[in-house]
């Protein structure tokens, strides 16, 4: 009942930013959990197997999570003062599968950013101080967890600092993907390598071996057998040639 009070209390605008933004980040918190992970993957990849996979099963349920909160809304709408709503609302909200959603919910993406956070600073691709940073999520959502039914203002004290520390924490892990991403497009292009599709990789291989004796066999044969290079992230690239 006190979370339908507080809905009906709020105003319209700041409980429709409230349900955009838990909307917004189901969408995108999975996301940058596998970014997360695959930066820790080039130096610790026990830990960012461990890490994303926590942190995408703890995910996973937030979208039930996000229904629970404008059910909530809907019913305060509706006037949840009366007793019917109420009782739905405590045994909606307290039922088996509304239990299973929370407490995966809670202890994956907890535990996620605690493993994750080791991971980037044991790989050294951001500063100790951003790792620890987004580490430091998930004492503070424990924080906003135990406070929130005793006093509303405290909740939202730590429920802010949870999303300072998550958006601090997640851009100098954006700016490095972002980067290494253009570098290694740029050092593709400055090496001459061009990615082949599969079909034209095996139209390759077939021409040269129907005319194998064949100067024009041989120049196919080797960008499609001899060229084929296999880069750290498990894509295959070839190495192009200019037609005589």
């Amino acid at each position: 009942m006190a979370n339908i009070a507080a809905n009906a209390s709020a105003g319209q605008l700041t409980n429709g930013l409230h349900l955009a933004s838990l909307v917004l980040g189901s969408f995108v918190l999975p996301i940058s959990i596998i970014g997360i992970a695959r930066l820790v993957m080039q130096r610790s990849p026990w830990l960012a197997t461990i890490g994303g996979g926590l942190g995408l099963l703890g995910w996973l349920p937030f979208s039930a999570l996000v229904a629970q909160e404008d059910l909530t809304l809907q019913m305060a709408r509706l006037g949840g003062g009366t007793d019917l709503l109420g009782a739905l609302w405590g045994r909606f909200n307290n039922d088996a599968t509304m239990t299973v959603f929370l407490v995966v919910y809670i202890v994956g993406h907890l535990a996620a950013y605690v493993v994750l956070a080791i991971g980037l600073w044991r790989a050294r691709v951001i500063g100790a101080w951003a790792a620890w940073t987004l580490g430091s999520t998930t004492p503070l959502m424990l924080a906003f967890f135990a406070t929130r039914q005793r006093s509303e203002t405290l909740g939202l004290v730590f429920e802010i600092a949870f999303m300072l520390a998550l958006v601090i924490g997640s851009v100098p892990v954006a700016y490095v993907a972002l980067t290494e991403s253009s570098e290694t497009s740029r050092m593709r292009q400055s090496h001459g390598f061009r990615r082949l599709a599969a079909w034209e990789l095996g139209a390759n291989a077939i021409r040269a071996m129907s005319r194998p004796d064949s100067r024009e066999g041989e120049k196919t044969m080797r960008p499609t057998m001899t060229g084929l290079i296999v880069w750290s992230d498990g894509r295959r690239w070839t190495k192009a040639t200019e037609p005589d």
